[in-house]
């Protein structure tokens, strides 16, 4: 009789504390936070700080507030271990628990809006090894024949590569099983 007692006391509990988690679904997904939380098990604890695009939500206020996101409008979901250096830096005691980071789709969005206008609003030279492409050029390279990408933006160092006034230098390697005449090309570069 303890036995079943205890059983039905800690399932009780156990779901209790499930239910802070949910999300705004009506069906199954409603569970998708919770789910993501167990199978972190070791990482973080039944307890995690939950950051929605930069907004804490911690244990005890979301036995107030529902977390505001269904499962659809979820663009990434990612953590910081329990006791990490980074979450208790970054979020101090409050992190000891591990921490769970949402990006909305709507928040990434913005991000991308946001990053397109700095870009446009800047004079940044593009090059692929030594060869200068325009931004064109530099939409139609496919991102899976990209190696690695550079940045460089000290004025000191960006007059290493031209001798005209641009903000920034972004030097795009290309994977060595991609030939040169499959690469998009500025006609018009020197």
């Amino acid at each position: 009789m303890k036995n079943l007692l205890l059983i039905i006391t800690l399932g009780f509990l156990t779901s209790c504390t499930s239910t802070r988690y949910f999300l705004n679904d009506e069906n199954q997904d409603k569970k998708y936070l919770v789910n993501y939380i167990k199978d972190l098990d070791g990482e973080i604890t039944e307890k995690p700080l939950i950051i929605i695009d930069g907004f804490a939500y911690d244990y005890e206020s979301l036995k107030v507030n529902k977390i505001p996101l269904s499962k659809d409008e979820i663009h990434k979901l990612d953590y910081l271990s329990k006791d990490s250096k980074g979450a208790i830096n970054i979020y101090g005691e409050r992190g000891k628990n591990g921490v769970v980071l949402i990006l909305s789709k709507k928040s990434q969005e913005r991000l991308q809006e946001k990053s397109a206008a700095t870009l446009n609003n800047s004079k940044v030279l593009f090059l692929i090894g030594d060869k200068e492409i325009s931004q064109e050029d530099l939409n139609r390279i496919n991102p899976n024949d990209i190696e690695s990408i550079e940045v460089i933006k000290e004025k000191e160092s960006v007059s290493k590569f031209t001798s005209k006034d641009y903000d920034g230098v972004v030097i795009i390697n290309i994977n060595s099983r991609i030939s040169n005449a499959q690469l998009p090309t500025n006609r018009n570069s020197a």
